[in-house]
């Protein structure tokens, strides 16, 4: 089940509490006189990091035959804090699948991240590194309350995390790039959606010098 909380034998849907979190925070938005269109790449970006949430923390085990073999298996959060390494015998294939799939699980969150507002990449270094430990860190701190390692903190996951970041900034600004040049040359007809990805890449553009 998406965004499952198991309790025993029963499931449950943690998703209506990001409904309803969301559906506070567009009206908060829209009160504050966002844009339609902001509140449209709001909502996209919103549900990237639903997903997103799904992948890394769910489903939880808070009761059940799992959670209770679990914590007789594993009762303390299982933690490495040495980076790039991948346990005694590590398999190099799953190593590189992993390694993949945690860069491109916050590629969109480097990329998406402009589109609601400025960020230089100074700032953006800083953002890329909180992103990565606070995802291990919130595995750690559930390992805890649920009183059994249900993920391993890894600090290669906040090293690759955050390198996806990275690259999906990179990406913007690529792409930002072009669709000035090719907007430009070929005197687009803007409407709403195109003219705010217009001021978004101009925006970074402009700022590059000092980003």
């Amino acid at each position: 089940m998406f965004m499952g909380i198991e309790f025993g034998s029963t499931t449950y849907a943690g998703w209506p509490i990001s409904l309803v979190t969301f559906a506070v925070c567009t009206t908060v938005l829209y009160l504050k006189r966002r844009s339609f269109t902001y509140l449209l790449f709001f909502s996209v970006f919103w549900i990237y990091i639903t997903f997103a949430i799904n992948e890394v923390f769910f489903p939880i085990a808070i009761t059940g035959p799992f959670a209770e073999a679990s914590r007789d298996a594993s009762p303390n959060p299982i933690v490495n804090l040495i980076p790039l390494y991948f346990g005694p015998y590590p398999d190099l294939t799953r190593v590189i699948m992993i390694s993949i799939l945690n860069i491109v699980l916050t590629i969109p969150f480097g990329f998406g991240l402009n589109f609601l507002t400025y960020v230089s990449f100074k700032r953006l270094l800083l953002i890329a590194v909180l992103l990565g430990f606070g995802l291990e860190f919130t595995q750690f701190i559930l390992s805890l309350l649920l009183g059994y390692s249900y993920r391993i903190v890894d600090v290669n996951d906040v090293i690759f995390n955050a390198l996806g970041v990275i690259v999906g900034y990179s990406i913007f600004r690529v792409f930002a790039a072009f669709y000035i040049k090719v907007t430009t040359k070929r005197e687009f007809k803007h409407n709403s959606i195109s003219d705010y990805i217009r001021t978004i890449s101009l925006r970074v553009q402009n700022n590059k010098s000092t980003a």
